[in-house]
């Protein structure tokens, strides 16, 4: 005769008269969603991603949605570009030049955007190579990029803060805000990831530890070439900026 389970097959906790109260409450905090990717998906995310993180995380993995994902990436990595803009606006200030700055908005906010939006495609990336295949943790990209496009719109606000402080005059106190997003992007993908992959403690955290190092290395190189090139850009537009006005100024006189 078959015996009744007393264990719950998915979290492994006790059952109480056949159920499971942490799978229970966990089913019961997700966010419903369509179930195809709408701009009201979007709007249900952004609601709930402040006061429910985890929650909504987790209902990002069960909605599978690739669309959602880039989405929720894109609009991440537009108000990171937005955010270092005006924080090199400001150094141009500080420079004593207010419009060197404003002439490269696009070279910058691009600049900013696509590397934002490669650090999030990379640490998924690296994530599913250690976490999910090199250490057994399973896991699809899809389901690793998910995880990285909750904890990226969860920093979203502080990308829109740091816009404000950058147009307050305050860019140190938008670099400590960012500091903090960073922070709370990884632990909410560290978080994420453990709905993700089955792997061990010990191989879980190899795993996440080689998938920031390699990210991290990749995107410090990317980032510096990218400074470098800005850093040409911006002195270019301004020796021409210089020399317009010099042509203009003999040319009235």
């Amino acid at each position: 005769m078959a015996t009744k389970a007393k264990f719950c097959e998915n979290c492994g906790n006790k059952l109480t008269n056949g159920n499971c109260a942490k799978c229970d409450k966990a089913s019961a905090d997700d966010i419903k969603t369509s179930s195809s990717f709408t701009f009201q998906d979007i709007l249900v995310v952004f609601k709930n991603i402040l006061p429910r993180p985890m929650s909504t995380i987790r209902s990002l993995i069960k909605k599978s949605s690739a669309g959602l994902a880039w989405t929720l990436l894109v609009i991440a990595s537009v108000f990171s570009g937005l955010a270092c803009y005006f924080a090199f606006m400001q150094a141009g200030t500080m420079a004593g030049n207010n419009t060197l700055f404003f002439d490269s908005f696009w070279t910058i906010f691009f600049t900013a955007a696509v590397l934002s939006l490669i650090v999030y495609v990379l640490f998924a990336l690296w994530s599913m190579i250690f976490v999910g295949a090199a250490f057994k943790g399973g896991g699809r990209f899809k389901d690793y990029l998910l995880v990285n496009a909750g904890a990226a719109t969860f920093t979203v606000l502080f990308s829109a803060i740091c816009i404000i402080l950058g147009l307050a005059n305050l860019p140190l106190i938008a670099a400590i805000v960012e500091i903090f997003a960073a922070i709370a992007y990884v632990v909410l993908v560290i978080q994420g990831y453990r709905e993700v992959a089955n792997a061990n403690d010990n191989t879980f955290a190899y795993g996440v530890s080689l998938a920031v190092i390699i990210t991290g290395i990749i995107s410090a190189f990317i980032a510096g070439f990218a400074v470098y090139q800005l850093g040409i850009n911006v002195s270019t537009n301004a020796t021409n900026k210089t020399l317009n006005n010099s042509t203009f100024y003999w040319f009235n006189y």
